[in-house]
């Protein structure tokens, strides 16, 4: 169901489309690391009183994050995939272009403070009908069945987006949190089910070793378990029944656990592309965990969140970028250099931002600080690493 790297095709003929619009993966990518080489220093500088903080306040922080930084992603990811998975184009040339400038322009709109809050919904809240929309018409027309869930989740993480818009519009804290909150639920189900189809798959091809396997059984109920999170998320059923939500969360995480042990995990440290992916589900297990001990009050639920986030979703991404970008342009599936300290650097800054408050939390500013700037270089050293890559020509010729 999931993307292949190695695309095996005939060789190219000239193309007449810019390099960097040739496939979703290539601007959105880079647009992705970018934005985060840029605004998590602005947020974190405002956040510990460094920097005015009318713009990069929590809120917004919270929001780009998830519809910022990680929409991107899914959008470059799936608006290349599809064209696999179909054999027919989603957006290109310059059509594809428009869409990238729609979410550029969906993030300039939070930096103006005085623009009317319905005119910022509209706005930001396009993008991702638009590439539902794009992935929606070959995935139909190829009567691509299988694949219509992916519409389905872009469709449930337009919606949440919207009623964030309508929660900040009506000042209701209640609605931006649900949102907030089962968006990220949402992102982490698809990030589940994706996990388990391809991270063994992965793993297997890049350590060599046949006897990876993953757990279907495992993997349907690990997906089956995070929907109930996101009905709980969005019906506020986790805030409302917290010895409920911390017995599902717990249920789900041995789910996780159980699904993982045939990956081999400890054969992986010598191949950068494969421990990464393997670390960041390692961090979905210890946030989910993390979770359930919060509903009950024995741990901050900061430090769940930030697990999840910083040390499983952002690594993810970053993962899973640096793979595709590499496969998808004919290069071999080896992480440069710079790759691989983006990997470290997202560990370490994963392990400040759980760990440090928990350790000293008087110190809460300076470890948002020292994690902001790794997250921020980590996004710098993918960006030096991965632009000539994503703006180039595939090196083998083929085409896109």
């Amino acid at each position: 169901m999931f993307l292949p790297i190695e695309d095996l095709t005939a060789p190219a003929a000239a193309d007449p489309r810019p390099a960097w619009l040739r496939k979703g993966f290539r601007p959105f990518f880079l647009g992705a690391a970018l934005f985060t080489w840029l605004t998590i220093p602005a947020w974190a500088l405002s956040f510990t009183g460094h920097a005015p903080s009318q713009v990069a306040n929590m809120g917004w922080h919270a929001h780009e994050m998830l519809f910022g930084f990680t929409a991107a992603v899914i959008a470059g990811f799936l608006l290349t995939a599809v064209t696999n998975w179909t054999q027919r184009d989603t957006v290109t040339g310059y059509p594809l272009l428009a869409v990238f400038l729609l979410w550029v322009l969906g993030r300039v709109v939070w930096l103006l403070p005085d623009l009317s809050p319905a005119l910022r919904a509209v706005v930001d809240g396009a993008f991702l009908p638009v590439v539902a929309i794009a992935i929606a018409r070959p995935i139909l027309a190829a009567k691509n069945t299988r694949n219509l869930p992916m519409v389905g989740i872009l469709a449930l993480l337009s919606i949440a987006n919207i009623a964030w818009h309508v929660g900040i519009i009506m000042d209701a804290s209640v609605v931006t949190r649900r949102a907030q909150m089962g968006s990220l639920a949402v992102i982490l189900l698809l990030i589940v089910i994706m996990s388990g189809r391809v991270f063994p798959m992965f793993t297997r091809n890049g350590i060599r070793d046949p006897r990876v396997e993953g757990s279907p059984r495992a993997d349907k109920l690990s997906a089956a378990l995070m929907l109930l999170v996101v009905l709980g998320e969005v019906t506020g059923v986790i805030d409302a029944w917290p010895k409920l939500a911390a017995g599902l969360f717990g249920v789900l995480t041995i789910s996780l656990v159980w699904r993982s042990l045939g990956w081999r995990t400890h054969r992986t440290s010598s191949v950068p592309l494969v421990w990464v992916l393997h670390a960041a589900h390692l961090w979905l297990i210890i946030g989910v965990a993390l979770r359930g001990l919060s509903a009950l009050g024995l741990a901050p639920a900061t430090l769940a969140l930030h697990a999840l986030t910083v040390g499983c979703l952002v690594t993810v991404c970053f993962g899973m970028m640096a793979r595709v970008s590499l496969g998808h342009t004919g290069r071999m599936l080896s992480a440069p250099t710079t790759a691989t300290a983006c990997f470290w650097l997202l560990m370490v800054a994963s392990w400040v931002r759980v760990l440090g408050p928990l350790v000293a939390p008087t110190q809460y500013f300076v470890w948002v600080l020292i994690s902001g700037t790794l997250l921020s270089l980590a996004a710098l050293a993918f960006v030096i690493g991965y632009a000539v890559v994503l703006t180039s020509p595939r090196v083998d010729g083929r085409p896109e």
